[in-house]
């Protein structure tokens, strides 16, 4: 007969159960980390501890993707409490990866003062081999927004043929076929 360790306390099932589950975890009290599990660690390449007090803009690839990222969720979750989406994030070594994230806030009314999210990665062949630049995430958002090259290059103060220089040459790096097909490699 199987033996299981017997987990007497509520904090004893608490820690195990942030190690055993197949998913990132994260706990953010005003955008900043507090917890995590080393799953979650591991999967941005750090080790477990070592992000705990820093911003969460050290996930994002710029400071503007980190600030629109939080208007965003900030609106869904004063409607709804939890939010969901995929998007590239960095980990340590700057590195792209794609990740679904999940989230849930406390209070809908601050839905910063603290928050759990669950983090996986979504397309892992992908994002071994895939580097983007700050202006290529820029021009994705921008894509994804639904805007057209004009009002991207508007937005980025660039002129529309160098916003679309960038999608083709996004399109060629990710072997996408249109730009439909470029948004759902990416997203």
């Amino acid at each position: 007969m199987e033996h299981f360790p017997n987990a007497t306390t509520a904090s004893a099932n608490e820690s195990l159960l942030e190690e055993l589950l197949p998913v990132g975890i994260l706990l953010s009290v005003g955008r900043m980390i507090t917890q995590t599990n080393s799953l979650f660690a591991n999967m941005f390449g750090y080790e477990p501890g070592d992000i705990v007090g820093q911003s969460l803009e050290i996930l994002y690839p710029s400071y503007r993707e980190f600030v629109d990222r939080g208007d965003q969720w900030g609106e869904v979750l004063r409607h709804r409490g939890q939010n969901c989406d995929e998007r590239i994030m960095v980990g340590s070594c700057a590195e792209p990866l794609m990740v679904r994230v999940k989230g849930r806030c406390k209070d809908q009314t601050d839905p910063y003062l603290m928050m759990a999210c669950t983090f996986e990665i979504t397309r892992p062949e992908l994002n071994a081999n895939l580097k983007l630049s700050s202006r290529e995430h820029a021009i994705i958002e921008g894509m994804s927004a639904g805007l057209t090259s004009k009002e991207i290059a508007r937005k980025l103060q660039l002129s529309p043929r160098t916003i679309e220089t960038y999608r083709n040459r996004l399109m060629v790096k990710t072997g996408a076929r249109n730009a439909t097909h470029l948004l759902a490699l990416l997203r």
